[in-house]
């Protein structure tokens, strides 16, 4: 029996999950349908990966998974705005991160959510050092959704099914590349990231 191919099908069923149907039918009034189905898609990645990692999919994987995406539509001003309500102090995130930061603010003022939910949120875009492993789930399951396309796409989703951590080490550098790609300047939370997990001796996670 395949194992990769019996978590697949397991996570597959987590659209069909109560507290799942309710997040993904809330989510839907804010983005398009491309943007919902990536948002589908990538609560089914999250879900194969808890799967294989620890044979079971917690609430926290749905929520942070169906709410990562919840703000990437509103426009500039409306997140500007919902950011300075909530938050004192002057720090804006830039523009590319700021729809993940406020989508955490909203979720908390939405949701009953904990901690990890919030930051898995907050760091979908860019990841973190020392992320824990649901917002190391979040960020790959972001990259590797399969409404995502391309062949580096295809290559690093066959690598995580494999392995998890050298496809979450892999989607760093992707993320990195992206940001050179598209001229932006390299999150400094990315970079960190990349910097943290590439100097790992051992992987966090080994093959059971």
């Amino acid at each position: 029996m395949d194992f990769t191919k019996l978590c697949s099908e397991r996570a597959r069923h987590i659209t069909k999950n109560k507290l799942a149907i309710d997040l993904l039918e809330h989510v839907k009034c804010y983005l398009n349908q491309e943007k919902y189905e990536h948002t589908v898609g990538t609560l089914i990645e999250a879900a194969h990966y808890s799967e294989a990692l620890f044979a079971q999919i917690p609430e926290d994987i749905v929520f942070a998974a169906c709410l990562h995406d919840v703000a990437k539509q509103w426009n500039r001003e409306e997140l500007i705005d919902y950011w300075k309500r909530d938050l004192i102090g002057n720090f804006i995130p830039n523009e590319h991160q700021l729809h993940a930061y406020v989508g955490a603010i909203y979720a908390v003022n939405t949701f009953v959510i904990n901690e990890d939910v919030f930051r898995a949120i907050t760091y979908h875009t860019s990841c973190r050092a020392q992320a824990s492993i649901l917002e190391q789930i979040i960020y790959l399951a972001d990259w590797t959704d399969k409404n995502r396309k391309g062949r580096d796409i295809g290559h690093l989703r066959a690598v995580a099914k494999a392995d998890f951590f050298k496809g979450f080490k892999l989607s760093l550098d992707m993320g990195i590349k992206e940001c050179i790609d598209k001229g932006r300047i390299i999150y400094p939370d990315l970079y960190n990231a990349r910097k943290y997990y590439f100097e790992m001796d051992t992987n966090p996670y080994p093959e059971k």
